[in-house]
């Protein structure tokens, strides 16, 4: 979906012509659409604020020229205002807050091991909350749809043939524990028991010992 919206809205100088002019009716400001690239993990983060921080013109765009017959543009909007892609949207835009912080510690050119360590379980942890607590981006999509059934005044409708709410929650519910279970269990095949960095440390300080002793016999 990141991408398809990317595609079909910065890619296309007439259509992104029309979403500004509605971005302007509505007196809304715009982010430029960021195009998702899979090798680089930083990208997510940013192509997600985007869309969500366009929420309002987007989904206004795309029911017009789903109205006017564009099955993308249908197939966007379905997928933008229904309760479970919705809430994934949101829910995925807190996790990649957690998973980039995660990332950028790693990239640090004088990484702290003991700083790892701590990185590591803090993200896990938060991991876990998100089973429960909805943080910033999920909250506010879940208090406002609360408030009137509406986000960003889009009505959530309840999408999917034969589907209440009840069991769009259920859906939502499943789909973000496995979510968080399959990111943790990630974590945790990737530095069992955080291991590995007590290795790396240990190899790292063997090394420097060696380096120390050469030319002293």
């Amino acid at each position: 979906m990141v991408s398809t919206i990317y595609t079909f809205v910065q890619l296309a100088s007439t259509r992104l012509q029309r979403f500004k002019e509605i971005a302007e009716l509505l007196e809304t400001d715009v982010l430029k659409f960021k195009k998702l690239y899979e090798i680089r993990w930083l990208s997510l983060g940013r192509c997600l604020v985007t869309i969500i921080r366009n929420y309002e013109p987007l989904v206004v765009f795309l029911s017009q020229e789903a109205a006017d017959g564009d099955p993308v543009a249908q197939g966007l909007y379905e997928q933008l205002t229904s309760y479970k892609y919705c809430g994934l949207l949101h829910l995925l835009a807190d996790v990649v807050l957690v998973t980039n912080h995660l990332s950028k510690i790693f990239q640090f050119r004088d990484v702290c091991f003991n700083a790892v360590r701590s990185a590591l379980n803090d993200a896990k942890d938060t991991l876990e909350g998100f089973r429960n607590i909805a943080w910033t981006h999920l909250a506010e999509s879940l208090r406002q749809y609360e408030l009137n059934g509406a986000y960003k005044n889009s009505v959530i409708v309840m999408n999917g043939r034969n589907c209440g709410l009840q069991q769009q929650q259920r859906q939502f519910e499943n789909l973000r524990n496995q979510l968080i279970t399959d990111l943790i269990n990630n974590l945790n095949r990737r530095f069992p028991q955080v291991d590995i960095i007590d290795a790396m440390k240990k190899s790292l300080s063997t090394g420097e010992q060696q380096s120390d002793t050469m030319g002293c016999e």
